[in-house]
C-alpha cells in the first residue's frame, strides 16, 4: 500500500470468489528452465526432515517436502531455515506456492522459497477442494515416480561427504540468491535508515523554527498593541 491507497471496509458476503495469481500445473512446469518464478499448488504426500548443511561461515537448515497435483506427478519444495522449522504442513494438505523458485540441476528440478516466496496452507481458493478430491480418490493410488525431483531422503542430520556432493550442484545456486537478496534488504534498510533520520532533522528544525515564530510574533503582536494603546491615551 501507498500514500494514495483507500481501505473500504465491507459486509462479509459468500459470493465473494477469493482471487490469486494464475497457477501452473507440474506437467508445465517440465518445460521452464532455471531460475524460472513459478506460481503453483499442490497435496503434500511426504515430508522429510530437516537437514542442516554446514557450510564455511554458517549452517543452514533444509526440509524438502514433496507434493504432487492432479497431473500425477511429483515435485519437492526446499523450505530454508525458519520456515524449514516451523512448517507445520501435514500430509494431505493442500500447499499453494507463490514466486517459487525452480532449480535445475544435473538430477532434476525442484522448487526453492526464497524471501519473496509465498506459502499458504489449504488456503482458501476453489482449487484446494479440487486438489484434495482427486488425492482421496484417485492420487494417493495414481501418483507417479517420474517426478521432477529425487528427494534427499537423508536420515541423518548432519551430511557426509557423498551427501555434500549430491547438494552442493543446486543449494549452492539457491545459498548465493539468498546472500544477494540479504545484501538488497540490508543496502535498503540502510538507504531507508539515512532517509529517516534525515527526516527527523528536518522536523526538529522545524519544529524549533515555528516556536522560534511564534515567540516573534508574539513580541511584534505586544508592541502592536502596547503602540496602540499609548495611541488611544494621547
Amino acid at each position: 500500500m501507498g500514500p494514495m491507497t483507500i481501505i473500504t471496509q465491507i459486509e462479509d458476503t459468500s459470493d465473494v470468489v477469493p482471487t490469486h495469481v494464475t497457477l501452473m500445473t507440474f506437467d508445465s512446469i517440465i518445460s521452464l528452465n532455471n531460475d524460472a518464478i513459478v506460481d503453483t499448488i499442490g497435496v503434500i504426500i511426504r515430508i522429510e526432515d530437516i537437514v542442516d548443511i554446514v557450510k564455511p561461515t554458517k549452517t543452514l537448515k533444509l526440509r524438502d517436502v514433496i507434493i504432487a497435483d492432479n497431473t500425477g506427478i511429483e515435485i519437492t519444495l526446499t523450505l530454508w531455515n525458519e520456515e524449514a522449522s516451523v512448517f507445520s504442513g501435514k500430509i494431505e494438505d493442500v500447499l499453494s506456492v507463490e514466486k517459487g523458485k525452480l532449480v535445475v540441476y544435473k538430477k532434476g528440478k525442484k522448487l526453492s522459497v526464497t524471501q519473496s516466496t509465498v506459502i499458504q496452507t489449504n488456503p482458501n481458493w476453489p482449487e484446494k477442494e479440487v486438489l484434495k478430491e482427486w488425492y482421496k480418490k484417485e492420487g494417493q493410488y495414481q501418483v507417479n515416480r517420474m517426478d521432477l525431483t529425487q528427494s534427499s531422503s537423508i536420515d541423518n542430520t548432519t551430511l557426509n561427504q557423498s551427501d555434500n556432493a549430491y547438494l552442493t550442484s543446486v543449494d549452492d545456486k539457491i545459498f548465493s540468491h539468498i546472500v544477494k537478496d540479504e545484501k538488497s534488504t540490508k543496502r535498503r534498510f540502510d538507504e531507508i535508515y539515512v532517509l529517516q533520520e534525515q527526516l527527523q532533522s528536518e522536523i526538529t528544525e522545524l519544529t524549533f523554527k515555528k516556536i522560534r515564530l511564534n515567540l516573534e510574533r508574539q513580541v511584534v503582536e505586544n508592541r502592536i498593541i502596547n503602540r496602540r494603546q499609548k495611541d488611544i491615551d494621547y
